[in-house]
């Protein structure tokens, strides 16, 4: 919508991983429940009453990258967002890939 009426937008795919400590992953609590998602939501809420109550105590290596710009300009709509999905794709891939550096598109 904002890229239709602003064809300058600029729109940057960014990936970020490490973000939960294995240590809330691995909580007693979030091993109740069977789906995949609730056991993250309560991985990530144990997290976050422990970074509040310990703010120095989790260790995590959180990794961020960003893709290449994509300039919105007069496309249709599906053009843009296959364009977006194709390089999340593509930014993904040498994310989750080991050795490869950031910010690779």
């Amino acid at each position: 919508m904002i890229a239709r009426s602003v064809p300058e937008t600029k729109i940057v795919t960014a990936i970020v991983s490490g973000v939960l400590a294995r240590s809330s992953l691995r909580n007693p609590v979030t091993r109740w429940p069977k789906d995949p998602r609730t056991r993250q939501l309560l991985a990530e809420v144990t997290q976050v009453i422990r970074q509040l109550l310990f703010p120095y105590g989790l260790s995590v290596s959180t990794r961020l990258s960003y893709g290449l710009p994509v300039v919105a300009g007069n496309q249709d709509a599906r053009e843009l967002t296959n364009e977006i999905v194709q390089q999340a794709k593509r930014l993904l891939s040498d994310h989750l890939t080991p050795g490869i550096s950031d910010n690779l598109a």
